[in-house]
């Protein structure tokens, strides 16, 4: 791809998170987006048929590299011991890390409840994953892991804790490790 083109859209995700974190989504219009990033109507439209589709592009980017956080560290369930865990949950961590300015708008943002979505995505990552595997799994257990993390992260984003504390919390959580 072009760099000028890939610089373009660049400018234009950034501009629109930027624009989200005083306003919300409904009342930003696709000239506000232009204005910040600093380009034409033209190529906003050369890279996005509307805001909505710049929307969609940007929580689709951010949820395949958490999604990818998601694959599995054992073939078999019955192998997930600590260290396994710890892996699993330390490698989401790492991805969200990575996203963690967009995230915290995106948490921000009231009226899409980001933090159902993004829960839906880990969970759904999880049975394709057990499925791959053709293992069994027990649905209730997934779908309070995989939103328990969601609440973890979203704590996580509030505050100023680092990567690495933040991975050591979740491990313990996990594990119900309750210790001061």
């Amino acid at each position: 791809m072009d760099k000028r083109f890939e610089r373009s859209e660049k400018n234009i995700c950034q501009a629109f998170l930027e624009l989200l974190k005083n306003s919300s989504y409904a009342k930003i219009t696709v000239s506000d987006i232009c204005r910040k990033a600093d380009c034409s109507r033209n190529t906003f439209y050369l890279h996005y048929d509307s805001k909505e589709h710049l929307m969609t592009a940007l929580l689709y980017d951010i949820i395949a590299n958490i999604e990818k956080s998601c694959r599995p560290v054992v073939k078999q369930f019955s192998k997930i011991g600590l260290a396994e865990s710890r892996q699993f949950t330390d490698q989401i961590l790492e991805a969200i890390a990575e996203q963690k300015i967009a995230l915290n708008i995106l948490f921000g943002q009231k009226d899409w409840h980001f933090s159902q979505q993004l829960g839906e995505v880990l969970l759904n990552a999880s049975i394709e994953e057990a499925e791959k595997l053709n293992q069994t799994y027990n649905l209730p257990h997934l779908i309070y892991f995989t939103h328990g993390i969601v609440g973890y992260i979203h704590h996580w984003l509030k505050t100023s804790i680092s990567l690495d504390i933040a991975q050591e919390e979740l491990h313990q959580a996990v594990h119900f490790s309750f210790q001061k």
